[in-house]
């Protein structure tokens, strides 16, 4: 493919990523003068693909405008790039650049429990308008924790750490230091020119992982304005036991899958959190072996104009049907 600017000339340098669908790193290569890449990848593969540019302050660098192909603003909204056989072209960017007025984001993302910086994490930004969100703008922090992050648009934002690897779970930036896994209890982030330059440390809660062979696998679903339900991408996925440990954290692809393996046998509960959505319950989940178990979790948007809250139930009920109660199993 090919990395452009605003004008459609080709840019050289641009740091050009490759992921495999769930988000894992897989290699770099950087564009030519004619603003080219390309990468050898094996047939039958998923991919996404990120593009950004790079800048030096001091001697440190840093990049700007990451961007995942198909406009996509970061891992959660990606969309996978499928490799079938031959070569595949017109995977190309369009990277603008920062605007007059920028907003520079910078901090650590740190291990709530341990205090200990880092890991490798994606910085995600979602443009906050009431109850709605978008994910506008995205940056990938370095091994130990740090990142930079450019917004060039004024407004209210609030900031997700999504962590590379499985030792961390997903949380949100908070002014009082503590892991918060709820969009509803993150604290938003003022963007606009009285304030260059803003500092937000995001603290990440620890995954205690088990050893077992059992495994979740599930779909985030929207319901949408007439009870029509469609995959929710880059929602982020909590497993907790019968003792509320965290046990397992992941978040849902483009088509709206997710998977939490090493299970080991036990009573588990799933939760998801996707900014601008109210989760619609929880789903618990009994696994025992190397069982694989399915379960779907549904969130509906916070908009007014997404879902008809008068259409979803307000309770569930089991009156006795007299003179026949209903058995213990019932």
């Amino acid at each position: 493919g090919t990395a452009r600017d605003s004008s459609g000339t080709g840019v050289v340098n641009v740091r050009v990523m490759l992921w495999d669908s769930s988000g894992n790193y897989l290699t770099t290569t950087s564009t030519d003068t004619a603003g080219s890449y390309s990468f050898s990848i094996a047939e039958n593969s998923v991919v996404l693909v990120s593009a950004d540019y790079s800048y030096s302050d001091s001697s440190t660098v840093h990049f700007l405008a990451l961007q995942f192909w198909n406009h996509a603003s970061s891992l959660l909204d990606a969309t996978p790039v499928n490799i079938i056989s031959g070569p595949v072209a017109g995977i190309d960017f369009t990277l603008p650049l920062p605007g007059p007025s920028v907003t520079i984001i910078q901090g650590t993302i740190g291990v709530c429990e341990t205090q200990i910086p880092g890991p490798q994490s994606w910085i995600v930004a979602y443009a906050m308008n009431g109850t709605q969100s978008t994910p506008l703008f995205s940056t990938l922090s370095d091994a130990s924790g740090y990142y930079v992050l450019w917004i060039d648009l004024a407004g209210q934002y609030i900031l997700q750490a999504v962590p590379l690897g499985d030792s961390v779970a997903p949380a949100y930036f908070s002014a009082t230091g503590t892991c918060t896994t709820d969009w509803h209890l993150a604290t938003k982030v003022s963007v606009n020119d009285s304030f260059p330059r803003k500092v937000c440390y995001i603290g990440v809660p620890m995954i205690h992982a088990d050893s077992g062979a059992a495994h979740i696998d599930g779909t985030a679903l929207s319901l949408g304005p007439q009870i029509s339900a469609s995959a929710l991408a880059g929602a982020s996925i909590y497993i907790t036991d019968s003792a509320g440990v965290l046990r397992g954290a992941t978040h849902s692809m483009s088509n709206g899958a997710f998977h939490i393996g090493g299970l080991s046998h036990g009573s588990y509960r799933a939760r998801l959190d996707r900014a601008g959505y109210k989760p619609l319950g929880d789903a618990a989940a009994d696994v025992m072996g190397n069982e694989a178990k399915s379960i779907a979790l549904m969130a509906a948007s916070e908009s007014a104009s997404a879902v008809n809250q008068s259409m979803l139930p307000a309770g569930i009920s089991l009156p006795v049907n007299y003179p026949n109660p209903p058995s213990p199993f019932t």
